[in-house]
């Protein structure tokens, strides 16, 4: 579907300065330009590319405009642009807030609504919304609609035979939008990479193995998500060339051969293994565990300096998850990231019977590790 509007707009002059904008709500004008569709486009999975209008109606924000689509047949849809005003710094614009679509028949079940939308001068479509994304995917999911592949940051609301797909963050401007494209295709599959829709057992955007979710955010001190993590991965078993998993000392700088002094701070819990390791390394660790895991690129080679030994507590999940079992653990020792600062121990975890073990810091100690990553 292709709508052209004009850019015809009504200034609006002295707005409020507060974060709420104005009281009146906004009524600029958008004149519609005649458009007549012939033929239909086709394009890889595109079902149904170009939507046929009438001419001559003017339209504005928040006026809708009846359409057709190949999947509705003779059902005609309404296609209603919002718009709503942001205020920042009380340098306040109109932005494409939501777009609502009715009047869908079940015959467009099954199918995802792709929503675009250009300004008067070029073919490149605008961003809509998460700062960059130029595509809005709605899932008709046998009559209940849901967020698209790849649209995780828009919302839907759902109806019977209708949705409104609104923008948290919107970043069209209205006076920019001239052009608002619908196209109805093959459903897109959720992926992990795409919509962080991960499971346990789900090979991650990064490349590992995910063995830890949680729906409510936890924090990973020091990492990227900081208080927004949801999802722990491990490494693949060959994280380290020729060394499957092993064997390394806790620590080990060069000098003194095995160990550092014990680094205070480190903790069991979960969501400290970042931290612990950054420690362990400012403590002095060059070449053992943690400066390893440190040094980790990830399995795509774009996330160095993600990764790091897991607590004790994030190992435990790694044992406990139903992921463990694809993840080549051997049955042996495994280092975490915690040292106990009374006993002068670094503890580990026995891949054998689950048991929390500790050994001497400073002897030599080459157990295996493996590196983790919080998103």
């Amino acid at each position: 579907m292709i709508i052209d509007f004009d850019e015809n707009y009504e200034s609006v002059d002295n707005y409020p300065s507060d974060e709420n904008g104005p009281k009146n709500k906004y009524k600029g004008p958008l004149a519609l330009s005649a458009l007549v569709v012939v033929g239909a486009l086709f394009l890889q999975n595109t079902l149904a590319a170009n939507i046929s209008l009438g001419t001559g109606s003017k339209i504005e924000f928040g006026q809708g405009v009846q359409v057709t689509a190949a999947c509705s047949g003779s059902d005609v849809l309404t296609l209603t642009p919002e718009s709503s005003f942001v205020n920042s710094s009380g340098n306040g614009s109109y932005y494409l807030k939501s777009i609502k679509v009715s009047g869908i028949p079940t015959s467009c079940q099954g199918v995802d609504f792709n929503i675009s939308v250009f300004d008067s001068t070029t073919s490149t479509a605008l961003p809509i919304f998460a700062t960059s994304k130029t595509v809005a995917s709605v899932w008709n999911n046998a009559g209940t609609f849901q967020v698209g592949a790849g649209s995780s940051e828009a919302t839907i609301t759902s109806g019977s035979g209708t949705f409104t797909i609104t923008f948290p963050s919107p970043v069209a401007l209205a006076t920019a939008v001239s052009r608002v494209t619908l196209q109805s295709v093959s459903h897109a599959a959720y992926s992990c990479a795409a919509d962080l829709v991960c499971e346990v057992g789900d090979i991650s955007p990064s490349g590992g193995t995910i063995f830890y979710k949680s729906v409510t955010a936890f924090t990973e001190t020091g990492t990227a998500c900081a208080s927004d993590c949801h999802y722990l991965e491990y490494a693949p078993l060959s994280w380290y060339p020729g060394n499957d998993d092993g064997s390394f000392h806790f620590s080990y700088n060069g000098a003194s051969k095995y160990g550092i002094p014990v680094t205070t701070g480190t903790k069991d819990a979960l969501g400290a293994g970042y931290n612990n390791t950054a420690l362990i390394i400012a403590a002095g660790d060059t070449q053992g565990a943690h400066a390893r895991a440190r040094a980790y690129v990830g399995p795509y080679a774009n996330t160095t300096g993600e990764w790091f030994i897991p607590s004790r507590f994030e190992m435990n999940e790694i044992w406990d998850s139903t992921a463990k079992s694809s993840g080549g653990f051997r049955p042996s020792e495994y280092h975490v990231s915690v040292q106990d600062e009374g006993s002068q121990r670094c503890k580990s975890i026995n891949f054998l019977n689950r048991s929390n073990n500790s050994q001497g810091c400073t002897g030599p100690n080459p157990y295996r590790a493996r590196p983790i990553r919080a998103f």
